[in-house]
């Protein structure tokens, strides 16, 4: 849909040091992956979300300061890369089934479909 009353100027800065903050280089495809799922649905609760992909780890993001009512629209670009490194720092995450679901999609992209 198109709205011809109102236009809108966007500026996008890209971060060129993203691949240093993000805890392990080699997961910058695995972070742009969490980025697309999840902030599609800003309004989804990060605690219920994360729970699907790694059973009971709401309490570690408790700690962290968030709580049930905290959605990723509410998070800024900080607290998304700080979950993120956090999320794919846990012992759980390897056999995670989201690790599960970024390798399928990565076989995808790797092979040029999309």
């Amino acid at each position: 849909m198109c709205d011809l009353q109102h236009f809108y100027l966007v500026k996008l800065t890209p971060v060129s040091d993203l691949p240093k903050l993000v805890t392990d280089s080699n997961k910058l495809l695995e972070f742009y992956y969490f980025v697309r799922n999840h902030l599609g649905k800003r309004t989804a609760y990060v605690i219920p979300t994360m729970e699907k992909w790694i059973p009971f780890c709401g309490p570690r993001l408790i700690k962290e300061g968030m709580n049930v009512f905290t959605r990723f629209g509410d998070l800024n670009p900080k607290q998304i890369l700080m979950l993120f490194n956090q999320f794919s720092s846990w012992p759980e995450y390897e056999d995670s089934s989201f690790h599960t679901a970024f390798q399928k999609y990565n076989r995808k992209y790797a092979s040029g479909k999309d």
